[in-house]
């Protein structure tokens, strides 16, 4: 792989992978990949691409196989129409049937935010949700924010992370995602 393309590669990875691979390659703990560690990690890299290339093929084998009811290995609009209905339905049945911006909230958020008792979260009641998580995040920072620079050094996020509220937090939310601030409020 050209360096080029290494660097678009790791150009496009999120933080969060980007710290996840210095953790994972950067065997010194120096803050940087020099040229060992950046080619392990590259190597990696590459395997979970051709790993994904591998699924994504064995996932469209498996449609055509599916769909393509007059055998000629393609779908034509007809056969490509039935898959996407398909998908559709997968989508709804996944949402719970449920309209756009709904979610599964937890029964204590939607007794706190629901104000109207509709079982769902408005605009209005999204916005103080979001609000007040992100009065809750600040105050968290600040906590744990020792020298006061106004952001978390990995030092500062790991007693951030195994603090038993935070962890509390953290359990409640997984698989419960809450809805997004409503628009113009990012």
């Amino acid at each position: 792989m050209p360096p080029d393309d290494i660097a678009t590669i790791f150009s496009q990875m999120d933080p969060a992978t980007r710290i996840q691979l210095m953790k994972e390659f950067d065997k010194n703990g120096d803050g940087r990949l020099d040229p060992k560690e950046r080619a392990e990690a590259v190597e990696s890299i590459k395997e979970k691409i051709l790993d994904l290339e591998q699924l994504r093929l064995r996932h469209a084998e498996g449609v055509i196989k599916k769909f393509d009811k007059d055998g000629d290995g393609k779908l034509d609009s007809k056969e490509l129409s039935a898959f996407l209905e398909e998908q559709r339905k997968i989508f709804a049945e996944s949402r719970g049937g449920r309209g756009r911006g709904a979610r599964n909230l937890p029964a204590d958020i939607l007794a706190k935010y629901d104000k109207d008792g509709d079982g769902k979260l408005g605009p209005a009641e999204r916005r103080q949700m979001h609000q007040d998580m992100m009065s809750k995040r600040n105050a968290l920072i600040k906590k744990y924010d020792k020298d006061g620079d106004g952001k978390l050094s990995d030092a500062e996020k790991d007693q951030l992370i195994n603090d038993p509220e935070v962890r509390n937090m953290m359990k409640r939310m997984i698989g419960n995602t809450p809805p997004p601030p409503p628009p113009g409020d990012r």
